[in-house]
Formats: C-alpha cells, structure tokens, sequence
C-alpha cells in the first residue's frame, strides 16, 4: 500500500468545543485544527465548521475570520437552489462576541434554517444577508422565525446571495447525549 492510500485511511475524526482534530495513524502523524464556529438553530447553540466557498472575497472574509484557510471553489455556486440550505448572515445590528467578533461581518452570529435529519438538510448553505433597517432597534435573533417575523414588521430586509458555502455541523440539538 502506498503512502496516500495509507493517509488516506488512516483519517480519524474528533470533536471539541474549540475546534475539530483530525488525526491521521501513520508512521509519520499529523494533526490539524480547525476552528469551530458557533450560530443559532431554532433558539439554540450549534457549532460549525466552514471548508469552501463559491466566492473569492467570501473565502477571503471566513479565512480571515477564523485564521484558517476556506477554499475558494467556484463550482459551488452551481449548487444554489434546491439542494442548499440557507445561513443568514448578518451584516449589522448586534455587535458580535466569542472568540471570531461574531459572523463574518462582526455582528451577531449566523442563524440556520436545518441541522442534520432535518427535512431539506444541506451542508452546502446559500447565504442570505441581514440588515437591520435605521428605524429599527437591533437584538439578538436565534432563529429564521425571528428574522422572518422582524422581517414582516419592517424592522430589516433579507437579501438572497448566490454565494454558496459549505458549512459542516459540529454540533447540534440532540447530536449529543
């Protein structure tokens, strides 16, 4: 067996809360960190990881964001539609927190519309900006129903982007015991 089909299978995956380790078993061992982003579900915490995205100066931004490299891969964007879920990213209102300042904007964390065994799951995420409106006061939104109601009184406007990018859950309601 050579050595790239021996990495290969030798890949283990683990979990933290500050960040998933994958370890490769071979005679030569190698470790890498990716950090672990945090959002809401439907009021409660997740956690995330992001690999890839269809637009270069979003790859840039969550690259920068995290200190860690997402792929720029353009043939994402071919995924936009019916097989991507959503992520709404907010680009103004509550001042992030946490180890990153928030989303890739600085403000509150990214809220999702599905979490794995939901109905329409997809780890491949159409990005969808919030912006609060200037009559509006902000607050912390933890799900789509929130965006979607605040949406309805005025308060902000959600724009639909074709920008694709893949986000892997970590961790979700009921994933663990």
């Amino acid at each position: 067996m050579d050595s790239r089909a021996a990495f290969g299978i030798g890949v283990a995956v683990g979990v933290a809360v500050v960040g998933v380790v994958f370890s490769v078993l071979s005679s030569s061992p190698f470790r890498a960190s990716i950090p672990t982003i945090h959002g809401y579900y439907n009021g409660a915490d997740i956690f995330f990881i992001h690999t890839d995205a269809s637009d270069r100066e979003v790859a840039d931004r969550l690259t920068e964001m995290v200190d860690y490299p997402t792929l720029y891969t353009p043939a994402l964007a071919n995924i936009a539609g019916s097989t991507s879920a959503n992520v709404y990213v907010f680009k103004n209102g509550i001042k992030g927190t946490g180890p990153y300042s928030g989303g890739p904007f600085g403000f509150q964390d990214d809220v999702f519309d599905s979490v794995p065994g939901d109905e329409g799951y997809s780890p491949f995420r159409q990005v969808r900006l919030v912006e609060w409106k200037d009559t509006a006061t902000p607050r912390l939104l933890k799900s789509v129903e929130e965006i979607i109601d605040a949406e309805r009184n005025g308060e902000l406007t959600v724009i639909p982007t074709s920008v694709i990018v893949t986000m892997r859950m970590i961790t979700w309601p009921g994933s663990i015991s």
